[in-house]
């Protein structure tokens, strides 16, 4: 017993727990998603004008085609492997595949059979990584290690919920890249964040907009001209980034942004009552209003409690993200307002350890 009593092992034992708890919750949380939306390459005609295939091609129609992050990590991997003649090793996993026995109607191209697993993979990877930020968040603005926890798994089990009307892959990387850059900014860490800005906007374009919103982070920890100058820095890589991207695959069919203002208008609530099927249960779609209603209780209970560069931080996010919403997507698709996911996971954490205090002072 006193060996299992041991300061030393139960640290890392702790840790292998919360990391093993962390794979299947992320696990489980790609899961959700993977069976509503697969990579979109059961989808034909037109639509294919985003799938898998069309953006790792360089066919897909802009400004998907611009989102090429995970699919050229993927070549990379994979010539790399073929390289090294450790191909074996996704070939052998291919060969019991998991993907048709969750999603049976998943066309996986033989030609891109390995790239479409290493993403597969990678999606799993960045829920699970973002998930240990969500933690760390959680614990820096409660000071509980429960809350942290419960923050990271309650909104991992909720993001294929979120990824309604429409789901992509690369909002895994947009989810990861986000929360990083949150983590950056309130560390005070303005190099990290600018290293992380090519990376980020090569995944996805929203990314320029999001770098505005770090604005009260970075001046709390270095000053409003420090943090103006970094926030400047990051709008200007992103933008040299865009246009790189954007250059490459300028006479792709499409436009750099599709205008959905008058469907929002004809639609403004259609969906607060419609459902589709989220972990093989039939659970609200869109802007569902029961989700609304939710959200709102969770943001009254904990909004007087979180720091004032947080509430900075929403109304940043609100002011862009919202006309973006509004202008450019399309109507009920609750992960293009992935820009205010960062503020409500820091209210959810508060909101938890509110639950955990009460719940301390109830004498059963």
């Amino acid at each position: 017993m006193k060996f299992f009593e041991n300061a030393r092992l139960k640290k890392v034992m702790n840790t292998i727990l919360l990391v093993f708890t962390f794979y299947i919750v992320a696990a489980a949380s790609f899961s959700g998603f993977f069976v509503k939306w697969g990579f979109l390459e059961t989808i034909g005609g037109e639509n294919n004008r985003n799938s898998f295939y069309a953006i790792y091609d360089g066919t897909a129609y802009r400004p998907f085609v611009n989102r090429q992050l995970m699919p050229k990590i993927a070549k990379e991997l994979n010539e790399k492997i073929l390289h090294n003649n450790a191909g074996h090793i996704i070939n052998e996993y291919q060969k019991g595949s998991v993907i048709p026995s969750i999603y049976p109607k998943a066309k996986i191209e033989p030609r891109l059979s390995t790239e479409y697993h290493l993403v597969y993979f990678m999606c799993v990877l960045f829920m699970m990584l973002s998930m240990f930020i969500w933690r760390e968040i959680g614990i820096e603005l409660t000071g509980s290690g429960i809350a942290g926890i419960l923050t990271a798994v309650i909104f991992a089990i909720i993001f294929p919920i979120l990824e309604t009307v429409g789901g992509y892959f690369y909002d895994f990387g947009e989810l990861l890249f986000f929360s990083s850059a949150v983590l950056f900014a309130c560390k005070g860490w303005w190099l990290a964040l600018i290293v992380l800005v090519p990376i980020a906007e090569y995944n996805k374009e929203s990314f320029l907009f999001f770098s505005v919103t770090l604005f009260p982070f970075l001046a709390a920890k270095l000053g409003n001209k420090k943090a103006t100058l970094a926030i400047l820095s990051a709008v200007i890589f992103s933008g040299l980034t865009y246009l790189y991207i954007s250059n490459i695959y300028a006479g792709n069919t499409g436009g750099s942004t599709e205008f959905h203002l008058m469907r929002h208008i004809e639609q403004i609530s259609d969906n607060w009552f419609h459902s589709e099927i989220t972990y093989g249960m039939p659970i609200g779609q869109g802007a569902y209003l029961p989700h609304i209603l939710i959200v709102l209780w969770i943001v009254c209970n904990a909004w007087k409690n979180l720091p004032l560069q947080w509430k900075h931080h929403i109304y940043f996010a609100l002011a862009i993200n919202i006309p973006l919403y509004l202008l450019f997507c399309w109507p009920g698709e609750i992960r293009n307002l992935s820009m205010l996911y960062m503020g409500f996971i820091a209210m959810l954490s508060i909101y938890i350890k509110n639950l955990i205090t009460v719940e301390r002072r109830i004498d059963f």
